[in-house]
């Protein structure tokens, strides 16, 4: 606390507000939701995640109906495939796209 004082940083409590934009927008962007949260670090939105039992993105398996919808769909751009899965990140849709293209050209 005292370098935490020295360096002239705010601690502050979470507003029942920044908890509820964490809950709705955590899963989908993981830390990227500090965008939406001014004032706070990255740092601080992982432990707050971490403390309200939030689970990184990752954390979240990609359901066979969800990999089936990608196959079918893979010849769209990216921004047409995130429309789709809204509640992925285009990270997300687009590594799991890269894995379907190679396990087809194993085949």
């Amino acid at each position: 606390m005292t370098k935490v004082n020295a360096l002239g940083i705010i601690r502050r409590r979470w507003l029942a507000e920044e908890n509820d934009i964490l809950k709705k927008y955590y899963a989908s962007e993981g830390t990227r939701v500090v965008k939406r949260l001014p004032g706070r670090t990255v740092f601080a939105v992982a432990n707050q995640a971490y403390a309200l039992g939030l689970r990184h993105p990752r954390g979240r398996k990609w359901s066979e109906e969800e990999l089936i919808l990608l196959e079918k769909n893979q010849h769209l751009a990216l921004s047409e495939l995130q429309k789709l899965f809204s509640d992925r990140s285009s990270q997300a849709v687009c590594h799991v796209r890269m894995k379907i293209k190679r396990l087809q050209e194993k085949r």
